[in-house]
């Protein structure tokens, strides 16, 4: 079972239905302590689920602090990680985002996707869905933890995704060549992982792209600068030396397309 203020909310306006898996579904309106629902509505900064009668933060500590946030009323949460939030929030939300890309990547049934940085695996669960076989790599066991607690991210433990679980920068080395007709290429930020935005793992997503792949590349916020450096503007440049046609930029997902 699973809350937010949401519906931590409506169970205190006496709503009959609600929805117990963050808007998956809707159910009959449990019985449940008042307090603790004025707890959970007071709390907009949190996802809380039940687990053998105790309820807890979907949030955990290690080298660093991961928590599931709460987005729309209906829509997939997203991740914080030390207080960043890790999908694009203006005006969209994690599914519908995931949604996007997949479409501007032109996903089809048939397609072999390589997804690059999982997350919690939206974007994964979305060529799936469109008929594609995907494998995905995601080096932070942690947030792979946040992804098992959450119910819109379960089918990414199901068949037809291949999870790896390892550095992107290593892992794509192992991949075979021209093996895949779609790479979406999702990096942290480019201070926390600056290799995956350069020309030699550049290189390799080129490598595993068959002829006429298609690229997605999200490069994140306006302008995309760091420290002075244009960003998005490095990243194409990059990109067209290493051979990637027909290269541009999409501001509505915060990326850069190509094709091979």
């Amino acid at each position: 079972m699973f809350l937010t203020h949401f519906e931590a909310k409506r169970l205190l306006r006496g709503d009959k239905r609600v929805s117990l898996d963050l808007g998956l579904t809707e159910s009959p309106a449990p019985e449940l302590d008042a307090d603790l629902l004025k707890g959970i509505a007071a709390d907009e900064g949190n996802v809380y689920f039940c687990r053998d009668g105790e309820w807890f933060k979907a949030a955990l500590r290690a080298r660093h602090f991961y928590k599931l946030l709460p987005t729309r009323e209906g829509h997939a949460p997203t991740h914080c990680i030390d207080g960043i939030r890790m999908h694009l929030m203006k005006d969209t939300t994690p599914d519908e985002n995931a949604e996007a890309i997949t479409s501007s990547a032109g996903v089809k049934k048939g397609d072999r996707v390589l997804d690059v940085c999982t997350g919690l695996g939206y974007t994964a669960i979305a060529a799936r869905r469109r008929g594609a076989s995907v494998i995905s790599i995601e080096v932070d066991e942690n947030v792979l933890e946040l992804a098992r607690i959450n119910p819109w991210s379960r089918d990414l433990f199901s068949p037809g995704i291949n999870l790896i679980v390892g550095d992107a920068a290593e892992e794509v080395k192992k991949l075979p060549d021209s093996s895949f007709d779609v790479v979406i290429h999702d990096p942290p930020r480019l201070a926390l992982a600056g290799e995956l935005y350069g020309a030699v793992f550049y290189k390799e997503l080129f490598r595993v792209a068959c002829k006429g792949a298609r690229l997605v590349h999200y490069i994140g916020g306006p302008g995309s600068r760091h420290r002075g450096k244009d960003v998005a503007g490095g990243a194409v440049s990059r990109l067209k030396s290493i051979g990637w046609q027909r290269v541009v930029g999409v501001k509505r997902i915060q990326s850069v397309l190509a094709e091979k």
